[in-house]
């Protein structure tokens, strides 16, 4: 990496992260681009070689933290696929509370109701997390846990459905109830259900 492209990275993060303070504190519709400039001590102009509008800030939060937890499951070397989305359901919840209900909110706002998206901001969040379960799905078949023709899109989506759905009950209940908590509970009654027509027979 050059000394440009790393001085770029930095101010793109100094913005993510005075973004997501703001945001945190006072909720999305409270912060402008121009707190969150101000916060970061750069130029608005400069606000706008990295990102379109408020929203990309938000998608742009989690991004790091959701790889490295993909990445994670999907390398644990040994563990079965039953095990490994128990993993990746207990840490993606606890990140999401993490970053806290407000940004929490906003994530969800965007989902249900999504605009679309300006041109060169990539993907949005469900398309993000939904990247994630899907490699790890396809990893567990190229290692011989899953049969090759489980549907992977399927799966990823009815196991998101359920990881978003207690997302918003999270923020319907203004923090009340602990998405992390009921983590468990939700996999001990779905998860290997949901698996076992896919999981290939020891021979």
């Amino acid at each position: 990496m050059t000394n440009r492209q790393s001085a770029a990275l930095k101010t793109k993060q100094k913005i993510v992260e005075a973004g997501e303070k703001l945001i945190a504190e006072k909720g999305f519709d409270n912060v402008s681009v121009e707190d969150i400039t101000r916060a970061s001590g750069v130029a608005k102009g400069t606000f706008y070689t990295y990102f379109k509008r408020k929203e990309d800030v938000v998608l742009e939060i989690s991004k790091d933290s959701f790889r490295e937890l993909e990445e994670e499951v999907r390398n644990m070397a040994g563990v079965g696929i039953v095990e490994r989305l128990r993993r990746f359901s207990r840490k993606f919840m606890q990140c999401i509370e993490r970053y806290g209900i407000m940004i929490c909110r906003q994530w969800v706002a965007n989902v249900v109701g999504p605009e679309p998206l300006p041109e060169n901001t990539g993907k949005g969040k469900l398309a993000f997390d939904l990247e994630s379960l899907q490699s790890i799905l396809r990893a567990a078949i190229e290692e011989g846990q899953l049969i090759e023709d489980a549907p992977v899109e399927e799966l990823a989506e009815l196991l998101m459905s359920r990881l978003y759905g207690m997302m918003i009950f999270w923020c319907m209940s203004d923090g009340r109830y602990v998405p992390s908590e009921r983590t468990d509970a939700l996999c001990d009654l779905e998860l290997e259900r949901l698996l076992a027509p896919y999981i290939r027979k020891s021979e």
